[in-house]
């Protein structure tokens, strides 16, 4: 009887001997569409920071008037407010790119000492 892993409903099948490495293949071709939608989420939001000068600038507390020097977390919620599409993207692809990350690290553990998932 074939080695069985499991089923996988992301590819409609069971994962065992004979197509764990395109599982593998697979949890890493997601990861690195992850990684390179977050770089360009974040290259974005910073061209966008730059381009406006955000941190050249001051912005005003809508409490008592006054005006503050901008910070990093001032910066970080206009740009929320304003590209807040890009900013979720980012986060998103971030954090489920680490765990497809965690993910591989698993399988890839499971596949160096020899036991299955079941």
């Amino acid at each position: 009887m074939p080695k069985a892993d499991h089923h996988c409903i992301w590819i409609k099948g069971c994962v065992g001997e004979k197509n764990y490495k395109f599982f593998l293949l697979f949890l890493i071709s997601h990861q690195l569409m992850l990684i390179y939608g977050c770089v360009i989420c974040v290259f974005v939001l910073r061209k966008f920071i730059n381009q406006n000068q955000l941190f050249e600038r001051e912005f005003t507390d809508m409490s008592s008037g006054e005006r503050l020097p901008a910070t990093f977390f001032m910066v970080f919620l206009y740009v929320s407010r304003v590209h807040e599409w890009a900013v979720f993207l980012a986060f998103l692809c971030g954090v489920v790119g680490l765990a497809v990350t965690v993910f591989i690290g698993y399988h890839l553990t499971l596949v160096g000492n020899g036991p299955t998932t079941n």
